[in-house]
């Protein structure tokens, strides 16, 4: 499917003949929007609905593909609708230092950021009642806000929100340079730094 002369013929005649599972359009759902798949006939296979998914695998998705959060958000939301309620009072508590930008594995590509923020969302839609915290320097409780709204909430930082992966400015349509402050990260952090513009960086916080 992917090793083909015209990618983009390829997944569309899939999507076409119903033939794309909807475990295969989020894993492939960067390769897709970057290979020139029309967006419309993503969105119309995500309202079809995504069978034995949870949460990360539609945030990790969306990561990649930042203009299809509307209909990822509304497939997530109806893939665990099924999905039996949870008695109780839960609370969650969530690391939200530096590590948690690594991947789970080696050739995966969902974060343990990816992981928290979808078991969050999936316990704010089951559980009977539910709080939620992050922590690093400080613990912050969190509103228990719905859908992606709460991963972007998991994820804001004193100065404003951190990104977990550097944007794909190509997928999105543009050519323009990508420009980054990686004051939190710098040495700390592996940076593809060849997807990137121009730098910049209080160094003070990681060096010295």
């Amino acid at each position: 499917m992917s090793t083909g002369k015209d990618k983009r013929e390829n997944f569309e005649r899939l999507l076409r003949e119903g033939k794309l599972g909807g475990m295969a359009v989020l894993r492939n759902l960067r390769l897709m929007l970057a290979s020139g798949v029309d967006p419309k006939r993503v969105r119309e296979r995500l309202d079809q609905g995504v069978a034995r998914a949870l949460p990360l695998h539609f945030v990790t998705a969306a990561r990649h593909a930042p203009r299809l959060e509307g209909a990822l958000e509304k497939a997530m939301l109806k893939s665990i609708a099924g999905i039996a309620k949870l008695a109780g009072s839960t609370g969650l508590v969530v690391d939200v230092s530096g590590s948690m930008n690594y991947k789970l594995s080696k050739k995966g590509q969902t974060t343990r950021m990816d992981a928290a923020a979808g078991l969050a969302i999936l316990l704010r839609e089951k559980a009977e009642e539910f709080s939620i915290a992050t922590f690093s320097d400080t613990c912050i409780e969190l509103p228990p806000q719905r859908g992606f709204a709460l991963r972007d909430a998991m994820v804001e930082t004193v100065d404003g929100i951190e990104f977990q992966s550097l944007p794909d400015l190509k997928a999105l349509g543009s050519d323009a340079p990508l420009v980054i402050d990686c004051s939190s990260h710098i040495l700390s952090r592996t940076i593809d730094w060849s997807r990137v513009g121009l730098a910049f960086a209080g160094a003070q916080k990681n060096v010295g």
